[in-house]
């Protein structure tokens, strides 16, 4: 049995895969891009496993929002940890607070969230010089907690998220 539990860990430590709302983000970052004259980013499950990572480190912890931490000090160190190998890197980070009507159907929600997510790289013009570099790879993870807002019928969505993009 405790070979068995051993075994369904390791697995799990490599069954990391991207949400709808992951792939939908994406999908609006490359709507973007393609706006853009730029090319689409191509879904990298290394890129993914950094974000994801980062995202819920972020959810995790008392820091500010930040590109640092603890243990895999920065993008590089954990794009390097999950196997990645780069010539350039480059991360987005953001938290949002949204709030949604519990009668709003979970796709209107997603559609929401994904926009926003969009909307406030693109107004920031660091985080929009990332979205248009000529980067290849890329992996976006949203790590969502729901709580009461303190309004009837209503549900707080705190949303982080991270994009990591690099070239090999």
């Amino acid at each position: 049995m405790k070979f068995l539990t051993i075994i369904f860990i390791s697995i799990t430590n490599f069954c990391i895969s991207q949400t709808s709302l992951d792939s939908l983000c994406l999908g609006q970052i490359n709507k973007y891009r393609k706006s853009n004259s730029k090319n689409n980013f191509t879904w990298n499950n290394i890129a993914y496993k950094a974000s994801n990572h980062h995202s819920n480190y972020l959810k995790d912890s008392t820091d500010i929002l930040t590109h640092h931490e603890s243990v895999l000090v920065n993008p590089k160190d954990r794009l390097v940890f999950f196997g990645g190998k780069y010539t350039y890197i480059a991360e987005n980070v953001l938290v949002v607070s949204l709030n949604f009507s519990d009668s709003d159907k979970p796709s209107d929600i997603q559609e929401k969230i994904s926009s926003e997510v969009l909307d406030t790289w693109v107004e920031s013009p660091s985080h929009n010089k990332i979205l248009l570099s000529n980067t290849q790879l890329a992996g976006i993870s949203t790590v969502i907690q729901k709580q009461g807002c303190g309004i009837e019928g209503y549900t707080n969505y705190t949303v982080w998220a991270t994009l990591v993009v690099y070239n090999p």
